[in-house]
């Protein structure tokens, strides 16, 4: 009799904790669920690029549009007006329509056309022709390499790198990276072909940008 009563006792006991334990389950099971974390992304739209910001006169967009006529007119791909747009940009910020620019278009100091006048030649940079000669050179270097890529940076850089031009006066030649000289104390930005492909890289942006707008 004593062996059974400690069977019930004990019997009792685990009855009375499963009930404890079912009650606070239950009461757990109505507690209100956490609220929801309703803090607003604060993330935005990245605007898009203005590629003719602090442009004077609109001579960078009169450069662009030039640039993209110019390659629409010979039937050029996408990708070779980007390369294009990309080069000027990356060279001289689409610049070149200044008087006085010692630089052409795509960033050279030697002429890709040279023009007779007064007893010498001379290399008008901002003249309008010698802008329109400099876009043609550019696009039929392309196809003289028989260029396909489709990335306008690699198209930009094998035009660019690859070429060799004649002095203004003499029977000089310049390289690409002989011509690109640099003032006094002035870091040389293309330097080599790794330094030409990340300025031109950072300049295609721009010429998508330029190129959706004037199209």
């Amino acid at each position: 009799m004593q062996i059974q009563h400690r069977s019930s006792a004990t019997l009792g006991l685990f009855v009375a904790v499963a009930i404890t334990a079912s009650a606070l389950t239950a009461c757990g099971g109505d507690t209100a669920p956490a609220a929801p974390d309703t803090a607003t992304s604060s993330i935005q739209a990245t605007p898009e690029l203005d590629p003719f910001e602090y442009d004077v006169n609109d001579w960078k967009k009169d450069t662009v549009t030039r640039i993209i006529d110019i390659g629409r007119e010979r039937n050029e791909s996408d990708t070779a007006i980007l390369a294009a747009l990309t080069a000027s940009y990356g060279e001289v910020t689409w610049w070149a329509a200044l008087d006085g620019t010692s630089e052409d278009l795509f960033g050279w100091r030697s002429p890709a056309v040279i023009f007779r006048g007064e007893d010498r030649y001379r290399a008008p940079r901002y003249d309008p022709a010698y802008i329109t000669g400099a876009i043609n050179y550019f696009y039929q270097r392309g196809h003289d390499l028989n260029l396909t890529p489709d990335d306008p940076v690699d198209y930009a850089v094998e035009v660019q790198t690859t070429d060799v031009r004649p002095a203004s006066l003499g029977d000089k030649t310049y390289t690409y990276y002989q011509d690109r000289v640099t003032q006094r104390g002035e870091p040389n930005r293309f330097a080599d072909e790794s330094a030409v492909r990340t300025r031109y890289s950072e300049a295609l942006p721009y010429a998508e940008a330029a190129l959706r707008q004037i199209g």
